[in-house]
């Protein structure tokens, strides 16, 4: 079995998904963006990895990238798995089961209020996120989480539709078993939520473009941000979603010691 790190076995995944998918290699732009890394950097790991024998190209050919491993050596990308169809005929390229396109929802994320020490006050903290359309409200918590850099998992929610946080109009979306402690922390009365976020998809919400909608982390101390969807494009296959695409101000710490108790 051929030797190679953990990045070009990232790279050989995504290679093979991606031609698995459309008979023909990536052009080093798609695998950029598919690695959330510049263009450079993928010309130059390609090239090292020609040098251990892993890949080979055409010089001067377009998309000309073959894996030299044998299929059961090159680790399996977890999105976009296709087989060929068994009944196909003739002498052309043989179909493959293409997954459908699936809209991507950019969101846009930022802190609206919560326990910030003045080294953060009056500064714009945002993240831009991509989700999938299926997506679930649960996985956009978590890719919240993870941009923000939290350490220490709390409950949440999603509130949508209304103008207000606390609108009767707004759509709810928690986690059932913590809604008790919700009402008690926010000092609220909300009954039942409208669904488990865990189980809500984006594409159920029926979200208008630059409309916010809120999300609160943390009902103790109260975490509070507003989303909104900046635009809808068409989400790559063979990527890994939700994903970071853009980081705005540093975050502020979950627990910050500067701030008295």
């Amino acid at each position: 079995m051929s030797a190679f790190t953990a990045t070009q076995g990232r790279y050989l995944a995504f290679i093979k998904n991606y031609i698995d998918l459309y008979r023909h290699s990536p052009a080093e732009s798609e695998i950029a963006q598919a690695l959330c890394v510049m263009p450079p950097s993928v010309n130059q790991m390609i090239r090292s990895m020609e040098q251990r024998g892993l890949v080979a190209r055409t010089p001067g050919q377009a998309r000309s990238i073959k894996i030299l491993l044998p299929d059961d050596e090159v680790p399996i990308w977890k999105r976009g798995v296709v087989t060929a169809n068994p009944k196909a005929t003739g002498t052309g390229p043989t179909p493959v089961n293409v997954e459908p396109k699936v809209d991507l929802y950019i969101l846009d994320a930022y802190i609206r209020c919560g326990p910030i020490s003045e080294k953060f006050c009056n500064k714009r903290i945002a993240r831009i996120i991509e989700c999938r359309a299926d997506n679930t409200l649960a996985d956009v918590h978590l890719a919240f989480f993870k941009a923000f850099d939290r350490q220490e998992d709390r409950p949440y929610e999603f509130n949508i539709g209304g103008r207000k946080r606390f609108e009767a109009a707004n759509k709810n979306y928690g986690m059932p078993e913590f809604l008790k402690q919700r009402n008690q922390e926010l000092k609220q009365k909300l009954k039942s939520y409208d669904s488990d976020a865990r189980e809500v998809k984006l594409a159920d919400l029926g979200l208008v473009l630059r409309q916010p909608f809120g999300y609160s982390f943390d009902f103790a101390v109260d975490w509070y941000h507003f989303v909104c969807l900046e635009k809808i494009e068409t989400a790559i296959p063979s990527v890994e979603y939700p994903r970071l695409r853009r980081r705005i101000g540093a975050s502020p710490p979950q627990f910050d010691p500067d701030l008295k108790p």
